[in-house]
């Protein structure tokens, strides 16, 4: 009788493992159809998973590459102990041995990312209104705000790391360079993240902590009102000096005073240093 119940256990547990697609995957479960990137350490694809028909994209890292920089291998860990419907989903990863290289199958986003929706909108000379940019913003804040519950600081929001769904769906990408916060650690000083989105700590080389991000949304805050960032310089010590000392020019007019205070401060640059310093 036990081993009746044995057999019909293992053949539940094989059973729930076959009824999930994602488990034991390789490079023969999807069909590529086209890459979207390429970089020195890997490329980008869009690709068909076989057995759910779902569009994916694999980002792709050389064995040789992933010594040198583990921001994918990091990234899966963090992105797959996550579930927020605004943050890009991790389904798995594979190896594909026979060409040493390392898969991430990531959530794919159809109407790409919001970078190419700013572009859109300074082609057309068309301003977003203001329903539209709250409509955007607020999917992100409330994914950072689900990160840093959970003690992730992401360290790189900008456009290029927010993409829209077929559905127009808000989703936060791109974790490689997030940085998770033991219960231990209040400051980090490693250097991550965008010229034109650094805070003033990072410019200064000062430890900093998840303040880092709110600056960053401040940063995005503005650029989805202004189409461009408030920041400028032609070099990265110009930028530097302008994220440090320069005011803020104002958003244009059509947008209201509560999105002026909120861009406000979420760039207090006071807050900022003070947070740091402490």
């Amino acid at each position: 009788m036990d081993a009746h119940r044995g057999h019909r256990d293992d053949g539940r547990q094989a059973s729930r493992r076959s009824s999930n697609p994602w488990q034991s995957l390789s490079h023969r479960d999807f069909y590529i159809e086209k890459e979207i990137a390429r970089t020195n350490a890997g490329s980008v694809f869009k690709a068909k998973h076989h057995r759910t028909g779902l569009l994916v994209v694999l980002k792709s890292r050389r064995s040789a590459e992933i010594g040198k920089d583990g921001n994918i291998m990091h990234e899966v860990e963090i992105l797959q102990s996550l579930d927020h419907p605004n943050i890009i989903r991790c389904y798995g990863s594979f190896w594909h041995k026979e060409i040493g290289t390392f898969y991430m199958v990531l959530e794919f986003c159809e109407r790409g990312d919001l970078s190419q929706l700013i572009e859109e909108q300074r082609r057309r000379k068309e301003l977003l209104t203001e329903r539209e940019v709250w409509r955007i913003f607020i999917p992100v804040m409330k994914a950072v705000e689900y990160l840093h519950d959970k003690g992730i600081i992401h360290r790189d929001i900008k456009a290029l790391n927010i993409f829209r769904t077929a559905n127009d769906e808000i989703k936060v990408g791109d974790l490689g360079v997030g940085r998770v916060l033991g219960p231990e650690t209040v400051m980090v000083e490693t250097m991550y993240g965008t010229p034109l989105y650094l805070s003033p700590e990072l410019c200064d080389n000062r430890p900093y902590n998840h303040k880092t991000d709110m600056w960053s949304l401040g940063i995005l805050l503005y650029e989805l009102c202004a189409l461009h960032t408030p920041f400028h310089g032609r070099s990265l010590l110009e930028l530097s000096k302008a994220i440090c000392k320069d005011e803020i020019k104002p958003v244009p007019s059509q947008f209201s005073v509560l999105i002026s205070r909120s861009i406000a401060s979420l760039l207090e640059r006071d807050q900022v240093t003070e947070e740091s310093a402490e």
